[in-house]
């Protein structure tokens, strides 16, 4: 009768491994398909440069406002361009982050603005706390 009861306990507990796992596999399914779809778009200061990123940090789309040529300025132009596409790529991070949080331990390590920091995560993973 022990017996029984200890098979019908561990079948019990496999059940549940087994149903979180399932849970598992769905929420990162969805996850993955969420992960997809992010995009980004910032724009210059001047509001004359949009630039777009995609879930993978490339340049989706840039975008120059025609009145742009109205000055020759080269370099203010390349740091608008560059600065559009920092602060998209920026917020790219932050909503993946976003996306990821609710499927990470409450004590993931973060950095000093709140992201995940991954390689202390990377570390924590191998057994390597601690060390940097």
């Amino acid at each position: 009768m022990t017996g029984q009861l200890n098979r019908d306990a561990l079948e019990d507990i496999q059940s549940g491994y087994e149903l979180r796992y399932e849970k598992l596999q769905h929420d990162l399914a969805a996850l993955r398909r969420s992960m997809e779809e992010v995009s980004e778009t910032a724009f210059s200061a001047d509001g004359l440069v949009a630039a777009t990123i995609g879930a993978r940090g490339e340049l989706k789309e840039l975008a120059l406002d025609p009145r742009i040529y109205r000055t020759t300025d080269a370099k203010a132009l390349a740091a608008s361009i560059a600065g559009a596409i920092r602060e998209a790529t920026s917020a790219v991070t932050a909503r993946m982050v976003e996306l990821t949080a609710p499927l990470l331990p409450e004590n993931t390590p973060r950095g000093d603005h709140g992201e995940i920091d991954f390689d202390a995560v990377l570390q924590q993973a191998s057994g390597k706390r601690g060390e940097h």
